[in-house]
C-alpha cells in the first residue's frame, strides 16, 4: 500500500475524517487552520481515507511539529503505523513531534513508536472570562 498525504483546503471532507475526533474540535480545528496549521489529505493507494491537521510550534530553543488531529479510517489497515512514518518525515528542521490525544489505545500505539509522555494536561471550565 502507497500513502501519500497531500496539502489542501478546508472543505467538507476535512469536516467529515476530523470530525471523528469530536465534531465539537471542529471549530478549534479550523481556527488553527486559518492561522496557519496545514491540513493533509491521507491517501491509500489513491483513495482518500483520512485527514491530519500538522503545525508547528517555535520554542526559544527549537522547534516541535505538532500533530494537532488526525481522523483517518480503512478497514483491516493499522493507518498509525503506515500514517505516522509520513508525516513525521514531513517534519523537517524540527527538534521532536508532539502529538496530544486523551486515546490509551493511541498513547500505547505511540510508545511502540518511540514516543514518551511529556506531561499531563488538566483542564477546568470556567464561566467567566474576560476574552469572551
Amino acid at each position: 500500500m502507497i500513502i501519500r498525504l497531500v496539502a489542501g483546503d478546508w472543505c467538507t471532507s476535512a469536516d467529515r475524517w476530523l470530525g471523528l475526533t469530536g465534531a465539537q474540535h471542529l471549530p478549534e480545528y479550523k481556527a488553527q487552520f486559518r492561522n496557519g496549521a496545514r491540513l493533509l489529505y491521507v491517501l491509500a493507494d489513491g483513495v482518500e481515507c483520512g485527514a491530519v491537521l500538522v503545525r508547528i510550534d517555535v520554542r526559544a530553543n527549537g522547534a516541535d511539529g505538532v500533530i494537532v488531529a488526525a481522523g483517518c479510517r480503512l478497514p483491516g489497515v493499522d493507518l498509525v503505523a503506515h500514517v505516522l512514518p509520513a508525516l513525521e518525515s514531513l517534519f523537517l528542521g524540527v527538534d521532536a513531534v508532539r502529538v496530544h490525544t486523551s486515546r490509551p489505545g493511541l498513547v500505547a500505539k505511540l510508545k511502540k513508536s518511540g514516543y514518551e509522555q511529556a506531561e499531563v494536561v488538566m483542564v477546568k471550565k470556567v464561566t467567566s472570562c474576560i476574552y469572551h
